[in-house]
């Protein structure tokens, strides 16, 4: 199931980032995007792989690259879909030149990352507990364990990345960032 819908969802993104229009800032974006499209592609033939048998005789540290690369991708599929839902909803209750939740490459490049970070993370975990092959009380027992050390770092992680979206969002294209002496009259030799 998961591998029908990740290949679904890779074509249709790819489909996608090929239609939108060439201004230099969308020739910024689209290599990341394309990249993470495939991405999803590959983990989409990756689930039909975790269905065949022979993944149970793997050990949990071989079978983690596999759970990093889907989980990385249902980490991109989330993300960036629920900031589309979020961007096209906001538009019906915003004025036209209202800022949308995620619009600049830096707030995109951001949400990749937290991608990348969370799905490096769920991956780990997921193959450590090697939750594929628990069954009955056992998986409820690790499922319960897995939770246990994923909601802080996704919590962890959301904040730091809305606080960043955020300040972003705000501030434009860039943060300027400007240190300057502070004169305190306090500083001279007596």
């Amino acid at each position: 199931y998961f591998g029908i819908c990740f290949l679904t969802i890779g074509i249709l993104l790819i489909m996608r980032i090929q239609s939108l229009q060439n201004d230099p800032e969308m020739n910024e974006r689209k290599p990341f995007l394309l990249l993470f499209s495939c991405l999803v592609l590959v983990s989409g033939i990756f689930c039909f792989f975790l269905d065949e048998n022979w993944v149970i005789i793997l050990s949990p540290l071989e079978k983690a690259p596999l759970y990093i690369i889907i989980s990385m991708s249902l980490n991109f599929c989330v993300i960036f879909s629920i900031v589309d839902l979020i961007n096209y909803f906001l538009g019906f209750f915003q004025t036209s030149n209202s800022k949308t939740f995620v619009e600049t490459p830096k707030q995109i490049v951001v949400s990749l990352i937290l991608s990348i970070i969370m799905g490096l993370f769920y991956g780990i975990i997921f193959s450590i507990f090697d939750l594929e092959d628990q069954r009955g009380r056992q998986l409820d027992i690790q499922l319960i364990q897995d939770e246990y050390y994923c909601i802080p770092i996704a919590s962890f992680l959301g904040f730091i990345g809305g606080f960043v979206n955020e300040l972003l969002r705000i501030k434009g294209d860039y943060i300027p960032i400007i240190f300057s002496k502070n004169e305190d009259p306090f500083n001279d030799e007596i």
